[in-house]
């Protein structure tokens, strides 16, 4: 009987070495905790951790997505900043080319005002039963020299601004309408005492609008 309890105090001590029992286990779980502790060390012969094959495919679809968003981010990038180009350019072109329209417009139709007062001038002397007049004779130069002058900024390459153009159409036309009536009134053989504000308005008018476009031209240098 003695034997007996040395040899089972040698089996459980041969246990306890080879096996390790975790507080509030049984000696039965200790082969499990054995398996899983050789489990979980690292593998000695690799010299560094293997990782699984899904990992490695998952790192390089990240990479390649991540690559193809910024390559798209740098094509949006250019693909605005050429818009953006031919915007400004476009900018560039409708303004030269609106420019050009207007003082084409502009010298048509003050050429057309000084052949259409020309013709009037000369019908109406011709039934003002041989009366005639200087003013009514000369009215129509006003729009002439407006036309020329237009004629040389082409020439000259130069433009005119909104408030130059439009000081310039107000004189003219203020001061052709003054040269008319008072035509029409030295045939008619009588005056009117408000005649002259016809002549100052549109002689400050006309002035105006040469000054506006030469302060213009001072800013641009």
């Amino acid at each position: 009987m003695y034997t007996s309890a040395i040899e089972n105090k040698r089996q459980l001590d041969a246990k306890k070495t080879f096996y390790v029992v975790m507080p509030g286990s049984s000696a039965e779980d200790a082969p499990n905790a054995q398996n899983a502790r050789s489990r979980a060390q690292p593998d000695q012969n690799m010299g560094s951790l293997s990782f699984p094959d899904g990992a490695k495919e998952n790192a390089e679809s990240a990479r390649r997505r991540s690559q193809a968003a910024g390559s798209a981010r740098r094509a949006d990038t250019a693909g605005a900043a050429g818009a953006a180009r031919d915007a400004g350019a476009a900018r560039t072109a409708g303004a030269a080319g609106a420019a050009k329209t207007d003082g084409a417009v502009l010298r048509r139709r003050y050429l057309g005002a000084a052949v259409f007062i020309l013709i009037f001038s000369r019908i109406y002397n011709y039934f003002g039963h041989g009366v005639a007049s200087a003013y009514m004779d000369t009215a129509w130069l006003i729009p002439l020299c407006c036309f020329l002058w237009y004629l040389a900024l082409l020439f000259a390459r130069r433009r005119t601004g909104t408030i130059s153009a439009n000081a310039l159409a107000a004189g003219c036309a203020t001061m052709t309408c003054g040269f008319l009536l008072q035509g029409i009134l030295e045939i008619a053989g009588t005056a009117s005492p408000y005649l002259p504000a016809f002549f100052w308005i549109g002689g400050i008018l006309l002035a105006g609008g040469i000054a506006a476009a030469l302060i213009g031209w001072i800013r641009i240098r």
